[in-house]
């Protein structure tokens, strides 16, 4: 695996999402856990569709305001090497 670092985002409460605060949640995470954002595999659960889907994020560098950069996000579908690797930690994806 070329990414050493999984953050694996799901749905906790209903009425809640940070669907539209990605950008806020990988700085916060980034800052709190001192990791690099481009060595980490960020992934999306939502347990609301009927067979619960998985994307992981692409953060595309948007703009810059002094020191802080500012992303876009895009969306895609998982690599089956990254759902081989992940199952690991969550055995029912594999299933």
């Amino acid at each position: 695996m070329l990414k050493p670092v999984i953050v694996f985002a799901a749905e906790t409460k209903k009425g809640y999402s940070i669907t539209g605060r990605y950008q806020d949640f990988v700085k916060i995470i980034c800052k709190e856990f001192n990791l690099n954002n481009k060595k980490i595999l960020w992934i999306a659960y939502n347990s609301i569709e009927v067979s619960g889907t998985m994307k992981a994020a692409v953060f595309m560098p948007k703009s810059r305001f002094g020191n802080e950069i500012f992303y876009s996000v895009k969306w895609r579908n998982l690599m089956s090497n990254e759902i081989k690797e992940i199952s690991r930690f969550l055995p029912l994806i594999g299933s």
